[in-house]
């Protein structure tokens, strides 16, 4: 997150969620405090879509959400959420870096920005 309105963070994770990867995957958690939380690529994790069409994927989007693991109730516990749209970000760009930067979003009130770049990969088998 470069920015944040809301309260500081005291174990930030991240969550990506798609209609095109099923279930929701959690990243891995950070220790300490923070109101700008920072992940490696090494913390996010590697989604597999469950269609691999490109026609289909450009439709979809990700669900970025920022959560306080801290938090005993899940209510209190979501810091932000930001829509990634897919459009033009498939065809013709696997193996393509692509930057992106989201409103984050908490009970409809804008708490700041998140940053990050994302990249398409073919499966092995394909």
């Amino acid at each position: 997150m470069t920015e944040n309105k809301g309260p500081q963070i005291k174990r930030p994770i991240v969550m990506l969620h798609s209609p095109f990867f099923g279930a929701p995957v959690t990243g891995k958690e950070l220790k300490g405090a923070t109101t700008t939380p920072e992940w490696n690529n090494d913390e996010i994790p590697v989604v597999e879509a469950v269609n691999h069409m490109p026609e289909y994927l450009e439709t979809g989007h990700i669900v970025v959400i920022i959560r306080d693991a801290s938090e005993k109730r899940d209510d209190k516990a979501l810091r932000g959420s930001g829509v990634l749209t897919m459009g033009e970000r498939v065809t013709g760009q696997f193996n393509v870096s692509q930057a992106f930067e989201l409103d984050m979003l908490c009970h409809g009130r804008l708490m700041g920005k998140i940053t990050g770049s994302f990249k398409w990969e073919k499966l092995q088998n394909e």
